[in-house]
C-alpha cells in the first residue's frame, strides 16, 4: 500500500457495488418473464425500460452519509475492535504491565483501546525530543503542502468525494524507508516519499536522528506489537503511513471526520484500510485556555442505551502525549489552533 491518504471514492465504490449482482439478478429474471410473456412484450419492453432508467440512476451520497447508514446497521466500536486477539489479548500469558514500547505504554492501553475505542498515553517520548522536532518543523515549514490541495497519486485525481473546505492544516507525508537508509543516500533524493523538497531540507529531516527513532524505535514498534494482538495489521512497512503536520496560529482546523470505515477486516472490507490512528503531539508550552487547536472525539459513553450515543472529549495536544483510537469507529475533530501546532501522525493497517 501507499503512503498515500485513504481514498473515500474507492471505499464508498467498494460498498455500493455489493448490491450490483442483485440488481443483475433481478433484470435477467424479468428479461426472462418477457420471453414467457411475448403477448404482452410491447408493453413490459417499455416498462422494463422504465425499470433499468431507475435501477441505474446514481445518488451520490456524503461520506457522513454513508458511516451513518453503516453505524445505523451496527456499532463500529464493536465491529473495529474485533480486529484483536481477545483470548491473546486478555490471556494469562501477558500481565498488563507488559512493556509494549515503553514503560509508559504498556498492554494495559492496549486493553483500554479495545474496551473503549481510544486511549491517552503521556509523556511518550522526552520534552527535549518533543522540541527538537517541533524547531525542526518551524525550519522547514516552507515545505510543508497544504492538505486540501493533495492529490492521490495512486489514482492521479482528486477524490470526488472530498471536501476541501474542510481543513486548512499544511502536511508532509512520510516513509519508513526515508529512515532507514545511510546518511550518504539521505544526502540525496534519490528515494523521497513525496520529492517536492530540495536537497538541503531532506538532508535536514531524513537524518535528524531524533525524528528517525521515533518513526523506527517508536511507531513501527507500535505497528509490531499491534500486529502481535491483532493479527491482521501488517507489520511491514506497507502497513504503516506517517504523516507530519503543521497547524498555523491562525485558527487552523480539520472539521469532523473519521479515518475509515468500520470493519473488523476479517470476513468484510478492504484488507489494507486503516485499523488503529496514532497522533503524537509535540507542543511544547501550550495554554488550554488560549491557543485552542484542541483534539476533540466522539465517544461511546459507558452505560449508553443506544449503540449510536455519542458524548464529545477534548484532548489538549501538549507535547509528548500519544492518542490511539480505532480509526474505522471514532470520529474525531480539530478545534481551531491560535498558535503553531505540530504532530506526527501514523496509521496502522
Amino acid at each position: 500500500m501507499s503512503s498515500e491518504p485513504f481514498s473515500l471514492a474507492k471505499e464508498i465504490e467498494k460498498v455500493l457495488a455489493k448490491s450490483q449482482p442483485e440488481n443483475n439478478k433481478y433484470e435477467e429474471e424479468e428479461a426472462c418473464d418477457s420471453c414467457e410473456n411475448e403477448e404482452d412484450s410491447t408493453s413490459f419492453e417499455n416498462d422494463n425500460f422504465e425499470y433499468d432508467e431507475e435501477c441505474e440512476e446514481v445518488v451520490e451520497i456524503s461520506e457522513n452519509e454513508m458511516l451513518a447508514m453503516l453505524d445505523a446497521e451496527r456499532d463500529p466500536f464493536d465491529v473495529c475492535a474485533q480486529i484483536f486477539d481477545k483470548e491473546k489479548l486478555f490471556g494469562d500469558e501477558y500481565h498488563e504491565d507488559e512493556i509494549i514500547v515503553s514503560p509508559n505504554l504498556t498492554l494495559k492501553h492496549f486493553r483500554e483501546l479495545y474496551q473503549r475505542g481510544f486511549v491517552v498515553i503521556d509523556n511518550f517520548i522526552d520534552s527535549e525530543e518533543a522540541n527538537e522536532i517541533y524547531s525542526l518543523t518551524k525550519k522547514i515549514s516552507h515545505t510543508f503542502k497544504p492538505a486540501c490541495e493533495l492529490k492521490s497519486i495512486e489514482d492521479s485525481c482528486d477524490d470526488k468525494f472530498r471536501d476541501n473546505t474542510a481543513r486548512s492544516d499544511l502536511i508532509k507525508w512520510l516513509h519508513p524507508k526515508d529512515f532507514t537508509m545511510n546518511e550518504s543516500q539521505n544526502s540525496s533524493s534519490s528515494y523521497c516519499s513525496h520529492c517536492s523538497d530540495n536537497e538541503e531540507d531532506i538532508i535536514l529531516w531524513k537524518n535528524n536522528q531524533t525524528l528517525r527513532r521515533i518513526v523506527l524505535q517508536k511507531f513501527k514498534v507500535i505497528q509490531q506489537r499491534l500486529h502481535e494482538f491483532a493479527p491482521c495489521i501488517k507489520h511491514e512497512d506497507e502497513g504503516m503511513e506517517l504523516m507530519w503536520s503543521l497547524y498555523r496560529a491562525t485558527g487552523t482546523y480539520y472539521e469532523k471526520h473519521r479515518d475509515s470505515f468500520p470493519s473488523n477486516s476479517k470476513d468484510e472490507g478492504p484488507l489494507d484500510q486503516r485499523k488503529v490512528t496514532a497522533l503524537l503531539y509535540l507542543n511544547t508550552e501550550w495554554s488550554d485556555e488560549n491557543d485552542g487547536g484542541m483534539l476533540r472525539v466522539f465517544v461511546k459513553p459507558e452505560n449508553a442505551i443506544k449503540h449510536t450515543e455519542r458524548i464529545a472529549k477534548e484532548i489538549n495536544p501538549i507535547a509528548c502525549r500519544l492518542v490511539l483510537f480505532l480509526s474505522g469507529a471514532v470520529d474525531h475533530e480539530v478545534l481551531k489552533s491560535f498558535k503553531d501546532r505540530v504532530a506526527l501522525t501514523s496509521w496502522f493497517s
